[in-house]
């Protein structure tokens, strides 16, 4: 895997601390909702990021390699002083590409404090993931999964970083039309 790749792991890493912070509550629910005192969140050391892989089923060696690769990224994060002076710390919740298998995931995670979820390889089994992580105000980057659904399922705490289908198919085409005369593609 190339230097490049990891960078952009690291990068959607940081970038989920970066735009969601590393708690899952507002400042006011963080205070105790007294107005003008700030109060500094304790992490034990560590930053616990979740990641929605498949690892068994039938994807299993697509999510073993971005197991690997996120795994890396993080080892590298922590290698130079981790983020803020906190360890980076993945924990994984196999998906197994199937709706059931990543509800459950999506569930340990949550119980797991995770402050962050990278993850969402297939659609199927990502659409049902969107609203656990919402209702616990978990914010969730999804890679992979492409399904226009996700775009109107989203209920606000999600980003997807990867073009939809439909994007790809318009792409594709004209990549075609700019390489061969084609008027239709079937």
């Amino acid at each position: 895997m190339s230097k490049k790749y990891f960078g952009l792991v690291a990068l959607v890493l940081l970038l989920s601390l970066a735009l969601f912070g590393c708690g899952g509550q507002s400042a006011e629910e963080q205070s105790g909702g007294n107005e003008g005192q700030a109060e500094e969140i304790n992490y034990d050391g560590e930053i616990k990021i979740g990641l929605m892989i498949p690892l068994t089923g039938s994807e299993a060696t697509y999510g073993k390699d971005m197991e690997n690769a996120m795994k890396m990224a993080a080892d590298e994060i922590n290698a130079e002083g981790g983020i803020l002076g906190k360890k980076l710390v993945t924990i994984s919740g196999d998906t197994a590409a199937d709706p059931q298998q990543s509800t459950s995931a999506a569930t340990k995670l949550v119980s797991s404090n995770v402050v962050s979820v990278v993850g969402g390889y297939s659609s199927g089994a990502t659409l049902p993931t969107l609203n656990v992580f919402a209702d616990a105000n978990i914010p969730q980057i999804i890679p992979v999964a492409n399904s226009t659904k996700i775009i109107d399922e989203n209920p606000g705490n999600a980003i997807q970083i990867n073009g939809t289908g439909f994007h790809q198919a318009e792409k594709a085409l004209e990549l075609f039309e700019g390489i061969w005369d084609i008027e239709k593609l079937a």
